[in-house]
């Protein structure tokens, strides 16, 4: 119902920039397309005649896509390529690092990562655990080259969330797991770092010098972002309700290296502030309800999902959890809108086709969770048989 509602509120946004503010009509139709329309990913993968076969095999989603990216960012490393190579050699005048990868490509091997992680922990044979191990350690290793140093984050808190999550899907003590995982991620880590240094040592000290030094010459001043995220708040406050539309170009003005103020098209690098200052406040409450419904949704069934597919219901909460954090400081590309929801749409089928550990097939998780509270209910009569009755 939020999906929908919040579908039709993008449609009276999208005309309100077309017919009270004159906004170009293809820049209106992209911003809805890409903060609403692509949304509907969800009920695509609701609606595909999906079947328990078809759960089984989807981990091999999470395989393609961290071998694909490995082999991408490899390429790129031996042909000399980086990604948006004619954008990152531009003059700006403060330190920019080229990227490897793409925000979306780093999305995408983070939730490998996960999955990956999370697949360690399962049953089964030792070759396909190992080449996990492998596939694990390569994508910290490109991660860590990758340019992003949000990346950075991605190759910690991917494993780490990976450990917590899939213990608490299993109900384990999440500390006796984590310390043991982190004794292993310590040890992955470990031939991680001395695979880069060994096979690619220019990479691996250039990467490392060109973070310290962006972190350490970081500041405001230097960041579009500031100036437009100053303009977005002055905006909000002139339009708080419906905001200004769909199709707003943002311009801001900074001061060049002569002096001037200068006004330069710009995005806000934030997809939560695209909501907010084109479609106000009623826009945004609807989109934070909207995945906060999801989330606790999720959260409340998904630990009647079959053991078998914990991993890759770790993997698609990496997906989710990950581009809600890279869109914002930058959005998804529309592949990776279209991906995400998607995989959303995919997370609430594991929920809704499980098989509950006791439960016939096909029983539904609101059923699975009154017999689970049913069968846990303390017992307060002294007459045994009442409480089995």
């Amino acid at each position: 119902i939020l999906l929908f509602i919040m579908f039709a509120y993008g449609i009276f946004s999208m005309f309100l920039g077309l017919i009270m503010y004159d906004y170009l009509p293809n820049d209106a139709l992209g911003d809805f397309r890409r903060l609403y329309f692509y949304t509907l990913g969800i009920v695509v993968a609701l609606f595909m005649p999906i079947e328990k076969r078809h759960l089984d095999a989807f981990k091999y989603v999470f395989w393609v896509a961290a071998g694909l990216v490995i082999l991408t960012g490899f390429y790129r490393m031996a042909t000399g390529q980086t990604w948006l190579e004619d954008y990152f050699t531009k003059e700006t005048g403060y330190t920019v690092q080229k990227r490897l990868l793409s925000h979306t490509e780093i999305a995408a091997l983070g939730m490998a990562l996960g999955y990956l992680v999370a697949s360690l922990r399962t049953k089964s044979a030792l070759l396909p655990r190992l080449a996990a191990f492998v596939l694990a350690g390569l994508s910290i290793v490109l991660l860590f080259l990758s340019g992003w140093r949000l990346a950075l984050g991605y190759a910690v808190l991917a494993p780490l969330f990976a450990v917590v999550f899939t213990a608490w899907l299993r109900r384990q003590r999440i500390k006796r797991v984590l310390v043991a995982s982190v004794m292993v991620g310590s040890v992955l880590a470990v031939l991680a770092a001395g695979f880069a240094f060994i096979f690619l040592p220019e990479h691996t000290t250039e990467t490392i010098e060109l973070t310290r030094t962006r972190v350490a010459e970081w500041s405001p001043d230097n960041d579009l972002r500031y100036y437009a995220w100053r303009h977005i708040f002055e905006l909000v406050r002139e339009h708080p309700l419906v905001g200004v539309g769909l199709g707003h170009q943002l311009i801001v003005f900074t001061r060049s290296s002569d002096g001037v103020f200068r006004g330069l098209p710009t995005t806000s690098h934030n997809t939560y502030l695209d909501v907010l200052f084109q479609s106000g406040s009623i826009g945004f409450a609807l989109y934070a309800l909207f995945h906060l419904a999801f989330v606790v949704h999720i959260f409340r069934y998904v630990r009647h999902v079959t053991a078998e597919h914990h991993a890759v219901v770790t993997g698609l909460m990496c997906s989710y959890l990950f581009a809600m954090i890279v869109i914002f400081m930058q959005p998804l590309q529309p592949a990776g809108v279209v991906a995400l929801h998607i995989m959303m749409g995919f997370l609430l089928l594991y929920v809704r086709h499980r098989e509950a550990a006791g439960a016939p097939e096909g029983e539904t998780a609101e059923a699975a969770s009154l017999r689970e509270k049913r069968t846990t209910a303390p017992c307060h009569t002294s007459t045994p048989i009442s409480c089995s009755s």
